[in-house]
């Protein structure tokens, strides 16, 4: 009689099937160990955020405006700054990504060259990060004037 153990089915145990069954189930453990360093130290930075950050932010210092340096001073300004900015880019953005949406679903067939070339562009400024985005308007915007300024944000 054989030390293999035949079924009635006539499978028999893949001795490779085992060995990549416990190499998957190790690594499978191992992400989850790293995943869950990864949220421990998310959330170690996250308390500490908190813990301290809390005690100095309050209404007064949302809503004063900015003093001279090394006063303490407000967040108001830079929150209507963000508000005025974002509605800016809202009211630029909008129409522009609304009529090029529309044209390309409607009318941009693959034979257009211009919508070719529209899809082109919207996924190449899809694919960009946006640190870089950041660093091209920062260069073009803010660098050659050598402060900053409501157009460069």
């Amino acid at each position: 009689m054989s030390d293999t153990v035949v079924s009635t089915n006539g499978w028999k145990p893949n001795p490779r099937a085992a060995r990549r069954r416990s190499a998957d189930h190790v690594a499978t453990a191992f992400g989850m160990v790293m995943a869950g360093i990864l949220v421990l130290v998310l959330a170690s930075i996250l308390w500490t955020l908190l813990s301290r950050g809390l005690a100095g932010l309050s209404a007064a210092a949302i809503m004063k405006p900015m003093g001279p340096p090394g006063s303490s001073s407000g967040l108001a300004n830079a929150i209507v700054g963000s508000l005025i900015q974002t509605f800016m880019a809202l009211l630029m953005a909008t129409p522009l990504g609304l009529g090029c949406g529309i044209y390309l679903s409607e009318y941009g067939t693959d034979t257009n060259k211009f919508a070719s070339c529209v899809r082109f562009v919207s996924d190449v400024l899809m694919s960009v990060p946006s640190i870089l985005v950041g660093l091209f308007v920062y260069q073009v915007m803010v660098a050659p004037f050598g402060h900053f300024s409501a157009l460069a944000g």
